[in-house]
């Protein structure tokens, strides 16, 4: 597999600034030949859209802001994991959610986070209770944005239930609940699966995630990683097997 994780300043917003760099990320992704796009946690508008403003949109992955996304998948022929909040049309719920969405355009699933993080900036999120794979061009990916890496035993769950590979979308800066480090080992330690840290970087309501790391984490050790002030899109050529699994050094593409 192919993977770009696209490792960003996007905490902070707004969403339309977001989403014009997250497209930009995206386009050369593909152009460089990955295949599988991951973004970070709440990508979209940013983790901290409710303390910034009172004018932020929850629904903007029910409406057009959305056909951006399935529009680039289709034309690029790239899956996207991509990460907002979302308000569930079915029960008004609104979550911090991951959508998949396929390089058909077609969205295949949705991952909604399990362990919401009080204060504020999370206030609005209503928990998830669902911790399945979700198939993406015939891979079966298990899905925990951020917190929900805390808790090995949702690894656990999502190896039981089949999954060759964890992603990880995360807004998590080192000492923040413990270091995040120690959390991503344990999930691979304990599902066996390798698991794919899509962190993000800059500064905003008083988090700094300057130095926070993505990795590639396989057999409990981290095989590559990368942080830093500069945004940068991160590219790993990645053989799935399980704890025997192998992983290239990230490549780093220097965004600007």
């Amino acid at each position: 597999m192919k993977i770009a994780l696209l490792h960003f300043d996007l905490a902070g917003g707004p969403q339309e600034k977001n989403i014009d760099k997250l497209c930009k990320g995206i386009k050369i992704a593909a152009q460089n030949g990955a295949k599988y796009i991951v973004t970070p946690e709440m990508a979209i508008q940013g983790y901290f859209m409710a303390c910034n403003s009172d004018l932020y949109e929850i629904d903007i992955l029910n409406n057009e802001y959305l056909d951006i996304f399935t529009d680039l998948a289709k034309e690029l022929q790239v899956n996207i994991f991509l990460c907002g909040a979302r308000r569930d049309s079915q029960n008004l719920n609104d979550y911090n959610s991951c959508t998949v969405i396929e390089k058909t355009g077609k969205i295949v699933g949705v991952h909604n986070k399990n362990k919401t993080v009080g204060g504020k900036a999370e206030a609005w999120s209503t928990a998830g209770n669902v911790m399945e794979p979700i198939v993406c061009d015939n891979v079966k990916c298990g899905i925990l944005v951020c917190a929900d890496a805390w808790y090995d035993t949702n690894a656990y769950k999502l190896a039981l239930a089949g999954a060759d590979i964890i992603i990880l979308p995360a807004a998590w800066p080192p000492g923040c609940g413990g270091p995040p480090e120690m959390a991503w080992k344990r999930c691979s330690y304990t599902s066996k699966l390798p698991v794919i840290v899509c962190n993000q970087t800059g500064t905003s309501n008083g988090m700094n995630c300057t130095i926070a790391q993505s990795a590639v984490v396989i057999n409990d050790e981290i095989q590559t990683a990368y942080s830093g002030r500069k945004e940068a899109v991160l590219f790993t050529e990645l053989k799935l097997s399980g704890v025997e699994s192998k992983c290239k050094p990230f490549k780093i593409y220097n965004f600007d």
